[in-house]
């Protein structure tokens, strides 16, 4: 007679605090949950499985870092993501909850009657508080029946629309010859899955063209987005 003995292993994902100076299991890796329960600023690229702020706490991602998260975002605090910083969940998937925010940092550099074409990378970003001094009729949408940018629709209570470009003229206080460089900021919560914008064809071979713009806090490659299943509709 043989007596087998099995043994029976429940693998449970990694958990590592951050407690505002340390980590206290060990740097997160790609398979790793991880909480932050201090205040953090990036010195390195991340990478994690699934990521909670507790409230009271804020994350932030410093330009030319990245979070890449594998899993689930519980935001009960702030995370900040710089200019040229990166916040990316991988999977549609993957969902964002907590009643905690994002502030996305973006880098223009505007005379007063120049134009930024702007998409936000959150849910909820009024559009006039956005550029604060910016006059209220120097907001504009693109419309693509008659290839001009209007104001239709447009007022106090607007909210960026996902994945939709906007053209936004420089604020009344910049030079009309010399460009100020500043940071504007999109305040909400970040977007994340697919986000999808019905594009415009009227008839006309001059028709067609639709102002959309990258709706998430993180770079997108446009020689991906432009080949594969787009190279043959996008020119």
């Amino acid at each position: 007679f043989w007596l087998v003995v099995f043994s029976i292993i429940t693998y449970r994902a990694q958990t590592t605090t951050w407690n505002g100076t340390s980590w206290s299991n060990g740097v997160p890796k790609d398979n790793t949950d991880v909480v932050i329960a201090g205040n953090y600023n990036s010195t390195a690229n991340l990478s994690v499985k699934n990521f909670t702020i507790n409230e009271g706490y804020v994350f932030t991602i410093n330009s030319n870092y990245r979070l890449t998260i594998f899993g689930n975002f519980i935001n009960n605090g702030t995370i900040v993501v710089d200019n040229d910083a990166v916040l990316i969940q991988t999977s549609n998937d993957s969902t964002y909850s907590g009643f905690g925010g994002a502030i996305i940092r973006k880098e223009a550099n505007l005379k007063q009657k120049d134009y930024n074409y702007w998409c936000s990378p959150v849910i909820g970003q009024n559009l006039y508080n956005f550029s604060v001094g910016t006059p209220t009729d120097y907001f504009f949408r693109y419309k693509e029946s008659n290839d001009r940018f209007e104001t239709t629709g447009l007022n106090s209570l607007s909210i960026f629309e996902p994945g939709v470009g906007y053209a936004i003229r420089g604020k009344n206080s910049y030079s009309p010859t010399t460009p100020t460089k500043e940071t504007f900021t999109f305040n909400g919560f970040p977007n994340n899955g697919r986000i999808t914008v019905t594009l415009k064809k009227s008839a006309g071979v001059d028709k067609g063209y639709n102002l959309v713009g990258n709706p998430y806090p993180s770079n997108l490659s446009f020689k991906a987005f432009a080949t594969g299943l787009n190279k043959n509709v996008i020119f």
